[in-house]
């Protein structure tokens, strides 16, 4: 084992470009002594600083030195430095340390610190030799994951026999790491069985995956499982469970999933309605600078929901929307905010017309999709969802009485359609969804995505605009944004 160990600081030494087992710990050595007394918080730290490089490097053992390299990455009792981490992991791995041999691979891989300086960047090749090296050894699963994302990189063309073989392997890999505890690769297997890669498509068990992962703690598995159970989507429908796991998954601080929450709370999904607790998620999700959320806290302060009314409020919200970058996305529900707002204060504006160019929401973060979308099917009180957006320009759809008396008491339906690479098809599409005032919403939704996708036309969004309150000047023709949390993939 010793021998085998040697073997493998040799080749770490190699690709670190280091002739000296002790020149990467020299040089974090030397960079430890830059750090001033008064940023010394930490025992170890001031310890380190009294020893040569040959003092530590001799007189630490590998776990040792890589407190010290964890200390330096995450910068606690020391400034954050990644030269000084990896340098400390690379002297640690030449003890043998498995976990800072792990961290050295991980250094390569994303081109930090010491790889950084010998390579310019990543250098894959290398993380890859180091994860292999770490499997002749011991199952380490998270060498296990690391290697199997490299391969799903390297072969996600699927062109040749040797890229089936290399999914093949990743999925294995990703399957022994689960085995190790690793939740991630949980997912990704579930991914890999949904989707058919380095598998045939098997749904039932990419489902048993998913639930395995959501159960060991990963938040986007929460996110995908609570979707799917919050639509009946290969599996019962729970609104109450999905509720559950889009909380677990929000107190992680992912944005997305807070947002999640608040759409769940406004709607009374799985959990009773409670605006101001919408309100409280949607302010913490906006605050991550999340677009969706402070559309939908500008609608809640335009309308007073959960919040005292207060259009000026809104109107700031949008308007940051509008500056980071997405002025076309909310142009037409700035617009209608200030038409309320100056109806409230006396003045009178025509309502918004059905099938009018424009949306009211700014497209969600690269997580979208996770949203509650069974808000769709005519839940009263209900706020807008979203399936997936796109750039370009959209058409919207917007289903209340013709009546004003009886629309200002109605809930809408909004659908948000893509009408950027087929504007005539998307246009026929929402004259014909006018006419059908004898169905049910979800009857409705239902045609439209089904017209949609046989036309191509992608859907932005999907939802309920609760109707104005008692005394409010007119019923809100704005989407309150859309969002959700099931695209991180990690593969």
């Amino acid at each position: 084992m010793m021998r085998a160990w040697r073997r493998m600081s040799e080749g770490i030494r190699s690709m670190l470009g280091r002739q000296d087992p002790r020149a990467g710990v020299r040089a974090a050595l030397d960079e430890l002594h830059g750090i001033k007394p008064s940023e010394r918080r930490l025992p170890e730290i001031d310890d380190a600083l009294k020893l040569s490089p040959s003092e530590l490097y001799a007189s630490k053992t590998g776990p040792e030195l890589r407190k010290l390299a964890n200390y330096a990455y995450h910068g606690v009792g020391t400034d954050k430095n990644l030269s000084l981490a990896t340098g400390l992991w690379s002297a640690g791995a030449m003890k043998g340390d498995l976990e800072c041999t792990y961290s050295v691979g991980q250094a390569l891989l994303q081109g930090v610190g010491i790889a950084e300086e010998v390579y310019g960047g990543p250098n894959e090749s290398a993380a890859e030799e180091v994860f292999e090296e770490i499997l002749k050894q011991v199952p380490h699963g998270w060498s296990m994951f690391s290697l199997a994302t490299i391969l799903t990189k390297r072969h996600s063309d699927v062109k040749t026999d040797e890229d089936r073989r290399g999914l093949a392997r990743a999925l294995t890999l990703y399957r022994r790491a689960a085995e190790q505890g690793v939740a991630p690769a949980c997912l990704n297997v579930s991914n890999m069985h949904m989707l058919g890669i380095g598998t045939e498509v098997n749904t039932e068990l990419g489902m048993q995956w998913l639930v395995k992962a959501a159960k060991a703690g990963d938040p986007i598995a929460q996110v995908q499982l609570a979707t799917r159970l919050s639509r009946g989507e290969d599996v019962g429908k729970d609104e109450g469970k999905a509720f559950r796991l889009f909380e677990r998954a929000a107190q992680t601080g992912r944005p997305t999933s807070l947002f999640n929450v608040g759409v769940a709370y406004l709607a009374g999904q799985g959990v009773e309605a409670d605006e101001q607790k919408a309100v409280q998620y949607f302010k913490e999700a906006a605050e991550t600078g999340f677009m969706p959320a402070k559309v939908n806290l500008a609608l809640m302060h335009e309308r007073g929901q959960g919040v005292p009314q207060d259009f000026d409020k809104a109107l700031s919200l949008l308007q940051e929307v509008a500056d980071a970058g997405y002025e076309e996305d909310v142009r037409e529900t700035l617009q209608n905010v200030r038409m309320r707002r100056d109806q409230a204060m006396g003045g009178m504006t025509n309502p918004v017309n059905m099938g009018q160019l424009g949306g009211g929401a700014p497209p969600p973060s690269p997580d979208a999709g996770a949203a509650a979308a069974s808000a769709a099917g005519g839940v009263a009180g209900a706020p807008p969802v979203s399936s997936t957006t796109q750039e370009g320009a959209g058409l919207l759809f917007e289903s209340k009485p013709a009546d004003p008396r009886a629309a200002a008491m109605a809930d809408t339906l909004e659908v948000h359609l893509d009408a950027g690479a087929n504007p005539e098809a998307a246009q026929r599409l929402l004259q014909e969804a006018n006419q059908l005032t004898s169905m049910r919403r979800d009857e409705v939704v239902r045609w439209i995505e089904k017209r949609a996708k046989e036309e191509g036309i992608a859907i932005k969004a999907v939802g309920i605009v609760p109707a104005g309150k008692p005394g409010s000047a007119a019923p809100p023709p704005g989407s309150a944004g859309a969002g959700g949390d099931g695209g991180d993939e990690r593969r």
